[in-house]
């Protein structure tokens, strides 16, 4: 499995929208706060690493799995199955669950129980909102 990670660049003006950043994580402190850093490589130079401040709410992990169109699915996205019902991906612990947002399902499934290929990332929670129906607890 790859390790990546993505998270929101840290912005100046709030009113912008979000750019994702991808890359490995770094560490902070904890006295740094609400922001974390993801290790970027430069383009132009291979061998050269950038690190970018990101929001650590927004830290999301890849899980391994794509989906039917082969977009990788990281925590926090949120998926849509064949049949319209719509699921937060959330990692607790090692594992990544699948938590409905829409419909009348109340269970959580685990997503290595639901084939990637039947699922489509439609967004996330930090930019998509509107895609969860329901309050949920995580």
């Amino acid at each position: 499995m790859e390790f990546l990670f993505r998270g929101v660049l840290k912005k100046e003006n709030l009113d912008e929208p979000n750019k994702w950043i991808y890359g490995g994580i770094y560490p902070v402190p904890k006295k740094k706060g609400c922001f974390s850093y993801i290790i970027t490589r430069n383009s132009a130079y291979y061998h050269q690493f950038k690190k970018e401040e990101v929001y650590t709410v927004t830290v999301g992990e890849y899980t391994g799995e794509n989906d039917k169109e082969y977009t990788y699915i990281f925590s926090d996205d949120i998926v849509e199955t064949e049949t319209g019902a719509r699921y937060l991906v959330h990692k607790k612990g090692a594992l990544y669950y699948l938590v409905p947002v829409n419909g009348d399902d109340n269970v959580a499934l685990l997503l290595t129980d639901v084939n990637g290929a039947k699922v489509k990332v439609i967004g996330n929670r930090f930019d998509n909102k509107d895609l969860i129906e329901r309050r949920i607890s995580l």
